[in-house]
């Protein structure tokens, strides 16, 4: 696929062949979309924006997207002998995009020079509307108690995933084990699912033969598990290895593989979590003010916390709840409030909430998430996220399950198998709770 290059002033293009020609206000659009009014803000993430255009041009697409990313002279440095991530996204949508409709046409890539550094990058592209994040779509249709489908439609489902799948391993394209399925996304069509690739450039291409179907489903397992129950994840490896026409006796040592390989990537992004969370990566942040250590997770809005945390005393000793402001949001929510007296064996609570929050997210294990945590010499204070209105304490929910045996209605005795599961898995993973009493466990 060829392209033709253009500057203009400090930004320099390159347009793909099948539109090498743009008007002077087509390049002003792409190069400051937020001044125009054909421009529409579609998703924003951290430093990079995506806007969304319709009838453009009659060579172009009817709708396109643009995806703008603004760098900082420190970040500059940090691609200096690599390719920036919108650069790498043109080269591998350009490659990919003719052999398989996983990747969107790229029309055209530009980037803006300031004092010898990259500043802005801008990456056009056909659009690919009512696509959703496939965690999303298979929260909605396969996770209890309420699914959107019956059994049979969600086995259809499941078999279709597995034909989008595989499309995309005979093609030697994966993921890196740090991504998620919020890199794939899917829209269910009336004879397939289609996945999409969003970011091009997080694309791991291997060489034919060199990716491993252990690896490949290893990958997939882990990022299955919270939203198929065990029945539906059997089922989903066991069509996957038939359709790749594994002999049954291969089946059982194929499956301990594939298994070992998943815990081996959760291993790999717990160590990789946890540096990230001394290196003050997001989404978690922490500073020192007045002699005391603030812990935030985004996205709690840093100004408000700062104005919030002189209050925590008087709040707490009036057990009011806390109300805080995530960015991006008008409307505050109300938030519980801990506070946790100093003293000996009290010391690094806070941090270690904040710290053991990140494994428990990666291990797939509900916990009530920290959003400000603020450690003192004198007294600690947590806040953390709401829970919902329909959860319940452990000691409440069983009060009310012994008054309906009383009152001769049954009840459904599989909770505590389910309760009793959670409690081993976190042994398992060695973790153990202090004080795993009614009040401290809630149920939804």
């Amino acid at each position: 696929m060829e392209f033709r290059r253009i500057r203009r002033g400090r930004w320099q293009w390159k347009l793909a062949g099948e539109f090498s020609e743009a008007g002077p206000e087509l390049f002003a659009l792409w190069e400051d979309p937020r001044r125009d009014f054909r421009a529409r803000l579609a998703r924003r993430e951290n430093t990079e924006s995506w806007f969304e255009f319709k009838n453009l041009h009659p060579q172009l697409p009817a709708l396109l997207w643009l995806r703008l990313k603004e760098y900082s002279e420190f970040d500059a440095l940090n691609f200096f002998w690599r390719s920036f991530p919108l650069q790498k996204s043109w080269k591998v949508s350009r490659r990919l995009s003719p052999v398989t409709d996983a990747v969107a046409r790229p029309l055209a890539y530009g980037w803006m020079w300031k004092d010898l550094r990259i500043q802005t990058e801008a990456l056009l592209f056909e659009a690919r509307p009512h696509f959703s994040p496939l965690g999303i779509f298979l929260k909605d249709n396969f996770s209890e108690p309420a699914p959107r489908y019956s059994p049979e439609d969600r086995r259809e489902l499941l078999s279709q995933l597995i034909v989008s799948l595989r499309e995309l391993f005979s093609r030697n394209l994966s993921l890196p084990w740090e991504c998620g399925l919020a890199e794939l996304e899917c829209k269910l069509e009336p004879d397939r699912l289609k996945l999409f690739f969003p970011r091009p450039e997080r694309i791991r291409e291997s060489k034919p033969g060199r990716l491993r179907l252990p690896d490949f489903l290893a990958w997939l397992c882990l990022e299955l598990r919270p939203h198929l129950s065990t029945a539906y994840l059997i089922r989903f490896l066991h069509q996957f290895l038939a359709a790749e026409a594994v002999l049954p006796s291969e089946l059982e040592p194929l499956l301990k593989k594939i298994f070992l390989s998943s815990e081996l990537i959760l291993e790999k992004r717990i160590r990789k979590a946890e540096k990230g969370f001394w290196g003050k990566r997001f989404p978690f942040f922490w500073f020192e003010l007045k002699g005391a250590r603030v812990f935030l997770r985004f996205p709690v809005d840093q100004n408000q916390a700062l104005e919030l945390i002189p209050s925590l005393g008087l709040l707490s000793r009036r057990r009011e709840k806390v109300r805080v402001r995530k960015i991006g949001k008008k409307e505050l929510v109300e938030c519980d409030l801990t506070a946790i007296p100093g003293g000996k064996g009290k010391e690094h609570r806070v941090s270690s909430a904040f710290f053991f929050s990140v494994r428990l997210t990666l291990e797939n294990l509900p916990h009530q998430a920290p959003l400000l945590g603020v450690e003192s010499p004198r007294e600690d204070y947590l806040i953390y996220e709401p829970l919902s209105a329909s959860s319940l304490a452990l000691n409440e929910y069983l009060a009310r399950l012994l008054a309906d045996e009383l009152s001769g209605r049954s009840w459904d005795r599989k909770f505590l198998l389910r309760l009793a599961g959670l409690l081993l898995r976190l042994h398992e993973r060695g973790l153990v709770y202090e004080d795993p009493r009614g009040d401290e466990l809630w149920v939804e």
